[in-house]
């Protein structure tokens, strides 16, 4: 079935191609193309040249969006963005591929044409399938998921998958500062969902007070430029002799507490002592910004 849909796919393309082309004082019939181009790709598909499907959804858009049907055209845009993708992926074969790039290529134009309030969601979810094609490359990634992010604004528990994914993409790539501000808004984006944080509301905020602790920690920010969110966070660790929250087990607020001190403090012995027990219960994120906090504060001191 392959070998057929390859032999003859350009034959059969071109052929109904030509029916777009215009004839003397009379305008081609673009619905009945689109429905050809749309059952050819359907053939590749099942061929298993999925770059041919591609190429025939792109055409199925150009139809669409010349009958004026813009968010049809965006439906095969996507499509067309994800057969590219599994023609390209696992693993990416080049840096750069064309289909890698026709894949970005068609979900930018599916999103441009998703604009109204109902197909916002549906903008959004692009802007998170194409960070998840750049994870290899986090710098660009989390232009993508920060889009998402800000299209979902206005309903928070909608925004909480892309506020996860760019706290993630933000910490992979090193930009500490800017995944401080993501934790934030994560944390606030659960406060707006839930008065009773619960199952994967729990989770998310457990999630975003260690990160946010140890990147405060990290970065250090004198007391004048803390928020005022922020200085509580480490008054907690601080002064309080019980875990602030009901999600936060004793041991895990202990440690954190050492933790805070310990940097404080600039002592070294308790700072590694404190990594040791406290390594176990973080997660890979957190294992790397302990790393990097242990090792910025024992080589700068």
């Amino acid at each position: 079935m392959a070998d057929i849909v390859m032999d003859d796919f350009l034959v059969r393309y071109k052929n109904i191609s030509n029916k777009l082309k215009k004839r003397f004082l009379r305008k081609p019939n673009v619905s009945e193309p689109s429905d050809q181009f749309g059952a050819l790709g359907m053939e590749c598909e099942r061929g298993g040249v999925v770059q041919y499907a591609g190429l025939c959804q792109l055409a199925v858009a150009r139809c669409e969006k010349e009958l004026g049907n813009s968010s049809n055209a965006a439906w095969a845009l996507r499509t067309a963005g994800r057969h590219f993708l599994i023609a390209d992926s696992p693993p990416f074969i080049e840096p750069v591929s064309d289909r890698f790039e026709g894949a970005l290529g068609s979900f930018s134009e599916a999103s441009r044409l998703w604009q109204s309030d109902v197909e916002v969601p549906l903008s959004a979810g692009l802007s998170l399938e194409t960070g998840a094609a750049l994870d290899h490359d986090p710098h660009q990634a989390v232009t993508h998921y920060a889009k998402a992010a800000s299209l979902l604004s206005s309903c928070p528990p909608q925004q909480l998958p892309a506020l996860c994914q760019l706290l993630s993409c933000r910490i992979k790539a090193g930009d500490y500062e800017g995944a401080l501000n993501t934790a934030n808004d994560l944390a606030a984006a659960v406060d707006s969902s839930t008065s009773v944080p619960f199952g994967l509301y729990s989770d998310i905020l457990l999630r975003c007070e260690i990160t946010r602790v140890l990147l405060v920690l990290l970065l250090r920010p004198p007391p004048s430029c803390l928020s005022p969110v922020l200085s509580t966070l480490l008054e907690k660790y601080t002064w309080q002799n019980q875990p602030p929250v009901k999600w936060l087990d004793e041991q895990l607020f202990l440690l954190l507490q050492s933790l805070v001190l310990a940097c404080q403090a600039q002592d070294h012995e308790a700072l590694c002592e404190t990594e040791g027990q406290l390594w176990n219960l973080l997660d890979n994120e957190q294992q790397h910004l302990l790393s990097c906090l242990i090792r910025t504060i024992t080589t700068s001191g």
